[in-house]
């Protein structure tokens, strides 16, 4: 299934000069250019000037028709601002803020993490997002608790032998763990990466325990397979 794209543009350019002891201001922008807005998405319009006589087809114009051409139902289009000025001193603090306020202010909490990142840094990047506005646990006893609310839940679901709820309930399951990671040292990104790698190193090692007894885990027994595992774990080395 094709997932809608949520994409938002802006674009701010002003050649600084640092030895201007005057800094730059949101005036100085609204007197060269400014469009904020649906006013910005009306000018990336087809036959029309992003800044009139002497902006034509420019860079969010030609973004805008390329993302027209895949289709309203495969991208929505967020605009934000188009800005830029004659050369002048460094943004003034007000500026700044203004700028920041304006992205804050037209991008939704959970905006700005690619659906193409691997799920487990997603799922981090969301569950950060959404604490950044205060939609979170107080301390870790509220999220290890919801882990167990999960599990008890996943239990359920296989109980019941219910093929689309245990993969729910599994999916909960390991979004909550990401959110623990989030309370804890290390985050659930590097905590599987060095669990991963502890089991790779341990499985060859036990592949060269087997070797040396004339063995191939390809024609070993569990139970067989379980005692040189329990070997092993018990190897420093390993």
């Amino acid at each position: 299934m094709n997932r809608r794209l949520r994409i938002a543009f802006c674009r701010i350019s002003q050649e600084t000069n640092a030895l201007s002891p005057v800094r730059t201001e949101v005036e100085d922008f609204r007197r060269t250019h400014l469009l904020e807005g649906l006013e910005l998405m009306r000018v990336c319009g087809r036959g029309v000037a992003e800044a009139p006589g002497f902006l034509r087809n420019a860079e969010l114009s030609g973004f805008v028709r390329a993302a027209r051409e895949l289709g309203r139902d495969r991208v929505e289009l967020v605009p934000l601002f188009s800005a830029w000025t004659i050369s002048g001193g460094k943004l003034s603090a007000r500026a700044q803020r203004w700028f920041c306020d304006k992205l804050e202010a037209d991008l939704k909490a959970l905006d700005g993490v690619p659906k193409t990142l691997p799920a487990l840094l997603r799922a981090h990047r969301i569950s950060e997002k959404a604490s950044g506005v205060g939609f979170d646990w107080s301390e870790i006893s509220g999220v290890r608790a919801k882990v167990d609310e999960e599990l008890r839940e996943l239990d359920q679901a296989l109980a019941d032998r219910d093929d689309e709820k245990i993969g729910e309930e599994f999916g909960d399951l390991l979004f909550a763990l990401v959110n623990l990671g989030r309370f804890l040292p290390v985050g659930a990104e590097d905590a599987l990466r060095a669990a991963t790698a502890k089991f790779e190193t341990r499985f060859r090692a036990l592949e060269r325990a087997l070797a040396a007894d004339d063995r191939s885990v390809h024609h070993t027994d569990a139970e067989t397979l379980e005692s040189y595992w329990a070997a092993v774990k018990g190897d420093p080395c390993s």
